[in-house]
Formats: C-alpha cells, sequence, structure tokens
C-alpha cells in the first residue's frame, strides 16, 4: 500500500486529491496514511466491512474531482500518468482515456519466482476509436459475439483509465449503481462507461502497473483453490448472475459481466447479438485446461451437459 500511495504522490500533475478509502480493514491502513504529510491525501473509512463492489461504491462517492481514476493498494501508476492522460482529455475534449497496462509480478507469485515487470510491446501513439465498435469488439473477443473485432488494443479497466465525473452520473440515472455485485467488474464498467460516449481515446504506452501476487483479487478469479476462499467470504461475487452456467472458472465471470452490462443496458446495445454457442465452446475449453493441470472438473461438466440440454 505505501507505494501505491507514493506513486501517486509523485505525478508530475500537482493538481489532485488522492482518496485512500478503507474498507474497515485490519491490516493498519489509517496509520499508513498518518505517515504522509501531504494536503491532496484524504483517509475515509466504512463503517463497517463492505462487499468489494460497495467498497468501489463508497470510495466513489468521496470523489470530489472533474476526472476521476482507480488504484489498488498493491498497484502503481507511473509519474507522468495523470499528466498525460490530461493531455489527451484538454487537447480532444474526452471523457474517458486509457493508457496500456503493464504488469508486476511480486515474489513468489503462481507464475514467477522472482519479482517481474511485464509488458506486451507498444508504440507511444494515441489510437481514437468510435465507443459502439469497441463495446461490439469487447464481447467478440469476449468469443460471445460473432464477427472480427476491428480494435485490438487494451480495454478501459479500474486502474488504466481516467473518466469524466459525469459518466458515473449517467451510469447512476440510467441503472442505480456503478458497480454491480459482478466479480469482473472491469468487463461491466468497461461496457458501461463507453456506452454514454461517442469515443474511446487510448495511450499505447504502458504508464499503468496492475500488481499480481498469492493475495490479488486477480488470484482469486484465475484459482480455483482461491476462488473456494472467495466464495466463502463473499458469495454474492462468487455467483453469476446472467450467464446460463454457475461455474468456478475465469472466463465465465468475464462473460457474466458482458451480459449483465447488455441486459442492464437493453436497447442501447441492441445492434449486436450474444453468441452462446461461442459461451459453451470456451466454458468446455476453459473445463479442459483444468483437466490438464490435474482438477477435477465433473460436477461443472455435470451442469454443463444438463443446462446445454434444457
Amino acid at each position: 500500500m505505501p507505494f501505491a500511495i507514493q506513486s501517486a504522490l509523485n505525478q508530475s500533475f500537482e493538481d489532485f486529491e488522492l482518496i485512500v478509502s478503507d474498507n474497515s480493514s485490519t491490516d493498519n491502513t489509517e496509520q499508513i496514511v498518518k505517515n504522509f504529510s501531504d494536503k491532496r491525501l484524504r483517509y475515509v473509512k466504512t463503517e463497517k466491512i463492505l462487499p468489494m463492489y460497495e467498497s468501489w461504491e463508497f470510495a466513489l462517492g468521496q470523489a470530489e474531482g472533474e476526472h476521476i481514476t482507480f488504484l489498488g493498494d498493491d498497484d502503481a501508476h507511473s509519474v507522468i500518468y495523470l499528466e498525460s492522460l490530461k493531455k489527451v482529455f484538454d487537447e480532444h475534449n474526452a471523457q474517458i482515456v486509457s493508457c496500456k497496462m503493464a504488469s508486476y509480478h511480486y515474489q513468489n507469485s503462481d507464475d514467477y519466482n522472482s519479482e517481474s515487470l511485464i509488458t506486451s510491446p507498444f508504440s507511444n501513439k494515441l489510437f481514437i476509436s468510435d465507443s459502439r465498435q469497441l463495446i461490439k469488439d469487447i464481447f467478440i473477443e469476449a468469443k460471445i459475439c460473432k464477427g472480427n473485432s476491428i480494435n485490438k488494443f487494451q480495454i478501459p479497466q479500474l486502474i488504466n483509465t481516467v473518466y469524466h465525473k459525469s459518466l458515473f452520473s449517467e451510469i447512476k440515472n440510467k441503472l442505480g449503481k456503478v458497480f454491480p455485485p459482478l466479480l469482473s467488474a472491469d468487463y461491466y464498467l468497461a461496457v458501461t462507461a463507453l456506452n454514454f460516449t461517442e469515443k474511446y481515446y487510448y495511450l499505447d504506452s504502458p504508464l499503468s502497473f496492475h500488481g499480481v501476487s498469492p493475495q490479488s483479487t486477480t488470484s482469486s478469479i484465475t484459482s480455483r483453490k482461491k476462488g473456494a476462499r472467495l466464495k466463502d467470504t463473499q458469495p454474492e461475487l462468487a455467483k453469476v448472475k446472467k450467464a446460463p452456467l454457475n461455474v468456478f472458472v475465469p472466463y465465465n465471470f468475464s462473460a457474466d459481466a458482458l451480459m449483465a452490462a447488455k441486459f442492464d443496458l437493453g436497447d442501447s446495445l441492441d445492434y449486436f447479438d450474444l453468441d452462446m454457442a461461442g459461451y459453451f465452446i470456451n466454458i468446455y475449453y476453459n473445463f479442459y485446461l483444468l483437466e490438464l493441470g490435474g482438477q477435477n472438473v465433473s460436477e461443472e461438466k455435470k451442469e454443463f451437459f444438463d443446462v446445454l440440454q434444457k
């Protein structure tokens, strides 16, 4: 957490507020914040431990600025993150601007034996796309819509995106809240935010760093063993809402979030249809990968065939 806070305070662009939202944690968050002496830093705390999605909604409600971005306690932003994205806002009158996101794997993570910073090739160019087309491309890339995607760059996610505050007001007016009880909030927010914009601006520079460790939320989504713990602690997140199958495989949660967004936005997304054959094929492929890793998915397969038969 101290490194995340420091990365925010080190920004070359200085006119911002940094809100540290403490979800009634037991990890000494308040004291860590007190160790920083900076007037831009504001500490808030929930009255009780909230589910993940309610904690995000609470933190969002504290923001007073015109533009908003998010940062997890094990993530970081480049020193020029705010400066670079604000320049795009000012030059293009944008409402949503994202950048490439690199990943930082902490020591003893599942995939790496030592600390590693990973990024794919980048061009440092600004790409501008039609928001409606990008929404459809997101569904195509998730294999639940037929067609060939036009945009291949990274979608807007919580920590690599700056949003104009008006977007959140429009989402709330339409849907009641920004963060519903879904595990893949990034996918849901990407679709709902883009739905209220005309253009999406993407800076192909790795200015945001996603922390990955055995304790991170990402691990709970991608690991069935860790996911079992999530089912106990936040069952409302570990249960799908709109997908046909209630099986704990990574693909199912992203597909579920996208299906929920399409359902919630209704006529706004009637320009493309879902491909349910693609959904079932990719779910079964997830089973195949789990079995290759030595895991038993017999219960999931039974549900698969029962639902498919219906």
